[in-house]
């Protein structure tokens, strides 16, 4: 037998490019969700403009043969364009009354339609993230079939297990990250053009926060990366030392090294959780960090508003819409600050994985196809005779 190197094109995006179809579904769903939370938000705006005509009506002196007008459209004053959705006059109480009662019955089926389709897009999506991780598990499996045997000479059984266990599973982190980017990709798409009727200038201070954001998650992932390497290798160490002991566990009862065994384990374990506690410190304050420049966000645009309702240049319903619009877009953008505090911690799995796939195949020489019969073999001895694998030293 020998061993040939065989370099495969082994990369995440083409085991993400397998389950496309379920991907596309993800983002439609993504998509047809952030219309109805846009809908649901501009419906929010206009009903909060409707209840404070209400009550100055109310204040006036309210009888039944009060008429209210109800006037919804959409306006986009730089490309002149207005489109009416309702344009009706309610006359007396009953009439008003039903009026605000279809109000309600709109927002329950609006958020109806956003629980489905947030429902289709964590099913499509995490079906997608199943499958990559099953695909990675058989292809490595596969791969450590046709491994030669130089390889586990070379490497614990331990670190060969925990490609298969640990790091497949901490890829999970890296496919999550995807799938929020594409969440938040298609808020922008959706959001901002909205955002910049409004305010402008209150857009473009939104916008800060994401450069900000990635500046200080950029700061802590470098210590991150440093942290995640050093538990992927005590994991690979301390998973190897079970497999070899339990293996052996005759030989450690025979020698009474029970105690002296117990302690090295401890001395492991006590290790891995120094790191990980590193790791928790690190990951868990991007979290405080982001909530801060959020409320911060907040905080200036409430007092823009403030500002311009006190001088009468806008009204309640566009605070209600610029706010609500603000926050279900940080939703998504928070969540891809969390994911990548772990990215650092895939990425080094993933390395690991890919170095895996890459790895040389043991190819069967072919033999002569007319084999000669067997001489007759009265004795043997060897003299002199030495064997290694390649680049082994032993």
């Amino acid at each position: 037998m020998n061993s040939t190197t065989k370099k495969k094109n082994n990369s995440l995006y083409s085991y993400v490019i397998r389950q496309k179809k379920l991907i596309l579904l993800g983002v439609l769903s993504t998509l047809l969700l952030s219309l109805v939370e846009l809908f649901t938000g501009s419906t929010l705006k206009y009903l909060t403009n409707l209840i404070q005509k209400f009550t100055d009506a109310y204040a006036e002196g309210f009888s039944n043969d009060i008429s209210f007008p109800l006037h919804y459209n959409i306006k986009i004053e730089e490309l002149g364009l207005k489109i009416n959705i309702i344009d009706k006059t309610l006359q007396g109480n009953e009439q008003i009354f039903n009026g605000l009662l279809s109000i309600c019955a709109l927002f329950v089926s609006l958020f109806f339609l956003e629980s489905l389709f947030n429902y289709g897009r964590r099913v499509f999506m995490n079906a997608a993230t199943q499958r990559i991780l099953l695909d990675f598990k058989s292809d490595i499996y596969q791969k450590i079939l046709k491994l030669p045997f130089s390889f586990f000479s070379k490497n614990k059984t331990g670190d060969v297990v925990s490609r298969v266990t640990y790091d497949v599973n901490t890829l999970n982190e890296i496919i999550d990250l995807f799938i929020e980017l594409a969440r938040v990709s298609v808020y922008i798409l959706v959001f901002i053009p909205f955002m910049f009727t409004i305010s402008w200038k209150l857009t473009c201070f939104t916008l800060l926060f994401f450069p900000v954001s990635i500046a200080l998650i950029v700061y802590i992932t470098r210590y991150i990366k440093k942290v995640s390497r050093s538990i992927s290798d005590n994991v690979g160490d301390y998973t190897a030392f079970l497999e070899e002991k339990i293996n052996h566990y005759k030989l450690v009862k025979s020698y009474s090294k029970e105690e002296s065994e117990g302690e090295e384990f401890d001395r492991l374990v006590k290790k891995n959780y120094k790191f990980n506690l590193r790791l928790i410190m690190l990951k868990y304050s991007l979290n405080p960090s982001n909530d801060f420049l959020s409320m911060l966000a907040v905080a200036v645009v409430y007092l823009f508003f403030s500002y311009q309702v006190t001088h009468g240049q806008t009204n309640v319903g566009d605070i209600v819409f610029f706010l609500y619009l603000m926050n279900t877009l940080f939703k998504p953008v928070k969540k891809v600050a969390e994911a990548w505090g772990t990215l650092h911690i895939a990425l080094v799995s993933t390395n690991k994985i890919f170095d895996l796939l890459d790895e040389s195949e043991e190819q069967i020489s072919p033999g002569n196809s007319d084999k000669e019969p067997l001489e007759t073999i009265e004795s043997i001895s060897f003299n002199k005779v030495s064997f290694s694998y390649p680049e082994d030293k032993r």
